[in-house]
């Protein structure tokens, strides 16, 4: 778990409640990104990236801060940053047991005694602990979902797939660029 001093550490406030996942995007070193949806906004789609903020410290606490203090950076500047071409920034905040609190009906088996049926004579079994009260807590950042992906997919298929992108097309997005910069 973060440093007791860690005054950046996200702390679970239930935010994730409000959305539901549709599918896995990605999975990074660090954590995972989720399409989401919410109905707070109908007709919208999110990408949320998860980062298991706790079991950071397990790369060494140097290591560990500099990714926290990156973190921390990111989530201010993509709060500052309002652009029409720039992907929207939606909030932050703290989650434990995201995958299960976003797929709620999604059955996983976590050991082979999930599946066991009790008998009527069997002890009562022990409760389990609530992972959306004791697993690892994760910052979640929630982005507006691009579709179509982003600029460097966008580039990385065209190069895969040995096609050229229009003339006009990069001057489009160099004058999109141009104009979030400025």
């Amino acid at each position: 778990s973060p440093p007791p001093n860690d005054k950046m550490a996200p702390h679970d406030e239930g935010g994730i409640a409000k959305y539901k996942g549709v599918k896995m995007l990605g999975e990074g070193s660090f954590g995972k990104v989720w399409l989401v949806t919410s109905d707070e906004k109908p007709g919208k789609t999110f990408a949320l990236k998860e980062v298991a903020w706790d079991e950071l410290s397990d790369m060494g606490e140097a290591q560990a801060t500099k990714l926290r203090d990156q973190l921390t950076a990111e989530v201010e500047f993509l709060t500052n940053c309002k652009h029409e071409h720039i992907i929207a920034f939606e909030e932050s905040f703290g989650a434990r047991a995201v995958r299960a609190r976003l797929f709620p009906n999604e059955v996983v088996q976590s050991s082979m005694f999930d599946t066991l049926e009790l008998e009527e004579d069997d002890d009562e079994i022990e409760p389990r602990e609530d992972p959306t009260i004791s697993g690892p807590i994760c910052l979640c950042i929630v982005m507006e979902h691009a579709a179509g992906g982003d600029l460097e997919s966008v580039i990385v298929n065209a190069k895969n797939k040995k096609t050229k992108i229009a003339e006009e097309r990069t001057w489009k997005w160099t004058a999109q660029l141009l104009c979030a910069l400025g």
